[in-house]
Formats: C-alpha cells, structure tokens, sequence
C-alpha cells in the first residue's frame, strides 16, 4: 500500500493547529481502548471507562468517532503491528504465490485466533465495511507502524475488506496456475466464511482450544485448495 495519501494526509494535519490537536486526541483514544483491551479484555471497554482514564465528559468521544465500535476497530489495528512484522520477515518474494499465501495464513492463525474477539471486529465487526479508510486514517497517525509486504500479502492485509483481500490472492493463485479460474471466486467465499466461522466460535466458546482450532482451519485451507487447483 503507497503511503503517499496518508502522509499527505498527516502533513496537511501537522500544518493545521485544529488538525494537529484533533489527531493527537483520537491517538490518545486509540492508545487508551488498546491499553484496556490488552490489559482486561474487550469486555472491559466502554465509553465510560475510557472517558474516566482520559479525564474527559463520555460524550466527547462522538466529536472523534461515530461511536464506541469504531473507536475499537481503530484500536484493534495496534495489535496487527508483531503479526505484519512476522508476514515481512517469514513471507519472502523468493516464495510462490502459493508458499506465500499458506505461510501468510499460518502466521496470521496464530495471532487472531489468540485474539479471537480483536481479529474478529476487525474483519467482521460492524464497521469492517470502512476497513480502508480506517486503515488509511490509521497509519497517517502512525506512520511508523507501517510495514512493507509482498504484493500478494499486501493485496490481502490492503484490500477493501476481507473479500476484495481473499480475491486478489486468488487471482495470484489462478495466474501462478494453482486455483480454476471457475474456482477463484468460490475459493475466496469458501476460505472467508470457514475463517469466520472459527473465528465466531473461538469468540463464544471461550473453551475452544485456539491451537485446535488453528490446525483444524488450515487443514480445511488446504482441502479447499486442493479440491479447486488445476491438478
């Protein structure tokens, strides 16, 4: 993802007093709700609380976000940073496409299925609609948390949301001869609504072992493939 609108973004920010100050306040937020979560869970996260931490009236959240959903998928981004660092070093351009994509899954298994709740708001949660431009907004805010990937990991952790990212892999998978054409847009159905649907369970049933359920997913991964590749 080029971060030349972003930066842009953050210049123009850096430029304007308001801006500035409004950007430092939602950063405060940001760090707050990522503290709580960290530290005592998403179930501890509400307006109130933040509001006491902050020294601020609860209602002036609203003047920074739409509401307390958005303020945690902005915050569940603090916890992609140790997994974005993991895909840069152990998903190589030397790899194929295919290599790349089961490497990525299996790295990103182990962090999101140990934060079910987090990786699921992100992904699934009410504003995973507006992924870019939060995403987008995240990084002008912090810059430094931005990590270089290869284009197919930067096709799947960039896209729109969740789909647009599993698409565009699979239209790598097809061009490197591993997925049916026919296949590709099934293929990226199929290994979303798996995905979520491990994702869903580990957040109900607290006693879902995540190791379990992290070989289960990839063994359903690669069946999907297998059953869908041109061989």
């Amino acid at each position: 993802m080029s971060m030349k609108v972003s930066d842009a973004g953050a210049v123009n920010q850096a430029k304007n007093p308001n801006m500035q100050k409004r950007m430092h306040k939602k950063i405060l937020y940001i760090k707050c709700a990522e503290s709580i979560i960290r530290n005592e869970g998403m179930s501890a996260l509400n307006i109130r609380r933040i509001a006491t931490e902050l020294g601020y009236n609860s209602a002036t959240l609203y003047n920074y976000f739409e509401d307390l959903e958005e303020l945690v998928l902005f915050a569940t981004f603090k916890f992609r940073k140790e997994y974005l660092v993991r895909l840069s070093q152990e998903v190589l351009p030397s790899m194929s496409y295919l290599q790349q994509y089961v490497k990525m899954y299996e790295i990103y298994c182990e962090y999101a299925f140990e934060e079910p709740e987090v990786y699921f708001n992100m992904y699934f949660g009410k504003y995973s609609n507006k992924l870019n431009a939060v995403r987008d907004a995240y990084y002008a805010m912090f810059p430094d948390e931005f990590v270089e990937q290869t284009p197919l990991v930067h096709a799947v952790t960039c896209g729109k949301d969740v789909y647009a990212g599993e698409r565009a892999a699979m239209s790598m998978l097809v061009q490197e001869g591993v997925i049916k054409p026919e296949n590709a847009d099934m293929v990226a159905r199929l290994v979303v609504r798996v995905h979520s649907s491990y994702m869903h369970d580990l957040c109900v049933y607290k006693h879902n072992s995540a190791t379990l359920c992290r070989y289960e997913f990839m063994d359903c991964l690669m069946h999907i493939i297998r059953t869908n590749s041109k061989e």
